[in-house]
């Protein structure tokens, strides 16, 4: 009886060793696609502010606003050309 008891105790054992080890391989992917995700969102949060900007100059009929527009549709199309290569 204490041997079945004891088999048990280290069949218990292995899996949870063995389930943890398995969880834990695919955690510093989500992690990398994580840091990666909020990295994009930054160039994009910069290019929307740009045409934020853009738009604001165009109603106060600002000279610059055109350069401001041509920066930002620059970064997004930079941002939509390297997810491209990928």
């Amino acid at each position: 009886m204490a041997k079945l008891v004891f088999g048990i105790a280290v069949g218990l054992a292995v899996a949870l060793l063995a389930g943890w080890i398995w969880g834990a391989s695919g955690r510093s992917d989500m992690a990398r696609a994580l840091q990666t995700s909020e990295l994009r969102v930054e160039p994009l949060q910069t290019a929307l502010a740009r045409v934020d900007d853009a738009q604001r100059m165009t109603g106060k009929l600002d000279q610059s606003a055109n350069a401001r527009a041509g920066e930002a549709a620059k970064s997004v199309a930079d941002v939509l050309a390297a997810e491209a290569k990928r």
